[in-house]
């Protein structure tokens, strides 16, 4: 081996060229590796950019046969209201929209996020305010928060567009703030923050009144002391109140599961 490798080393002394173009193509080859290695690793295990992020968990509406889905707005109203193990409940949805401002009007993909997600995940606005509780009202004015690079390279990163309509699917939204181009949220930039009671004005679905309609990723934080099995089985009892609250799926029950943040990502 040692003998084999005095040989390969001499060879590529006696042929400069050879040897620049063995090191190039290693150098491309790890460079690549690396690349790649950061990828997957993106994708197995997500970047959660809020506080506390070991306390945070996934919540799941499904069945025994299906036991991750996506949740309906009014079960997520109600595991706000009705069990305290998982505090700090956020909801989010994606969609894509035409955005018109001006004359121009561009593509982006966004989210509809509830009243507490900016606090949820510690965020302050480069410019104006970002989206309140306040803001997530059936009867609410409809207010629109943009990410940094978007008002950059969009906006033209002019502080006066605060305060400015953006045409989002042909509905007037008025923008209220800049998210700061660092903010990762659930691990990916997005360019367009909208209040999930404006999903309808948005989209043209009607979602808000049916349980059988699961749409939106929920995220919260296990209470202080409060272990994974004791948040899993607490959410275990308040499925059991909905289902005799408000059956669900032709009379199937509900499985809720919970799954720390840092293992998964619901949105692909």
């Amino acid at each position: 081996m040692k003998n084999a490798v005095r040989t390969t080393l001499r060879s590529l002394a006696r042929q400069p060229g050879l040897s620049l173009a063995v090191i190039l193509t290693l150098a491309l080859g790890i460079g690549a590796s690396t690349a790649l290695f950061a990828y997957l690793a993106a994708i197995a295990w997500p970047v959660l950019d809020a506080p506390d992020p070991e306390r945070a968990v996934w919540i799941f509406t499904g069945t025994r046969e299906e036991p991750r889905n996506l949740v309906s707005y009014p079960d997520f109203l109600d595991l706000q209201q009705h069990q305290s193990a998982v505090r700090d409940l956020v909801a989010l949805g994606s969609f894509g929209a035409s955005v018109g401002h001006g004359r121009d009007v561009t593509f982006a993909w966004g989210q509809f996020v509830s009243g507490e997600h900016f606090s949820f995940f510690g965020t302050r606005p480069v410019i104006g305010r970002l989206l309140q509780p306040g803001d997530d009202q059936l009867n609410a004015e409809p207010v629109v928060v943009v990410g940094e690079s978007f008002w950059r390279g969009v906006l033209g990163g002019d502080p006066a567009a605060v305060g400015r309509p953006l045409r989002i699917n042909g509905s007037a939204f008025t923008l209220v703030g800049v998210v700061p181009r660092g903010f990762q949220g659930r691990g990916r930039p997005t360019p367009l923050y909208v209040s999930i009671s404006q999903g309808e004005r948005v989209t043209g679905v009607p979602r808000f009144a049916r349980r059988d309609f699961g749409w939106l990723a929920v995220l919260g934080r296990r209470a202080p002391g409060v272990s994974l099995a004791q948040a899993r089985a607490a959410l275990d009892v308040a499925g059991h109140a909905l289902d005799a609250a408000s059956p669900w799926r032709e009379g199937k029950k509900r499985r809720m599961a919970a799954v720390p943040a840092t293992e998964l990502d619901p949105q692909y």
